[in-house]
């Protein structure tokens, strides 16, 4: 069974995506990492980028399942300062 999740894209990620964001249509239980592979296959230069991913704005490492309505951030790394 699908569901439907609300990725967004930010700073260089938007770039390689040329978009904001987009809805995906993914299993209905999936790990962060099976979604990253997802997007890879869409955006091949995603692979390239080095990104951490935020599930409702919680950051969130690769293996993390992912279940019902659930907003992705793809986040470049961040400066410190």
């Amino acid at each position: 069974m699908k569901q439907r999740i609300l990725i967004k894209y930010f700073g260089q990620i938007a770039e390689v995506t040329n978009k904001t964001s987009e809805y995906l249509d993914v299993e209905k239980t999936s790990s962060v990492e099976t979604i990253i592979n997802q997007l890879n296959h869409v955006y091949p230069s995603l692979k390239s980028q080095d990104f951490n991913v935020a599930a409702d704005q919680k950051i969130v490492d690769r293996e993390t399942e992912i279940s019902g309505e659930v907003e992705l951030a793809l986040l470049p790394p961040f400066a410190g300062g």
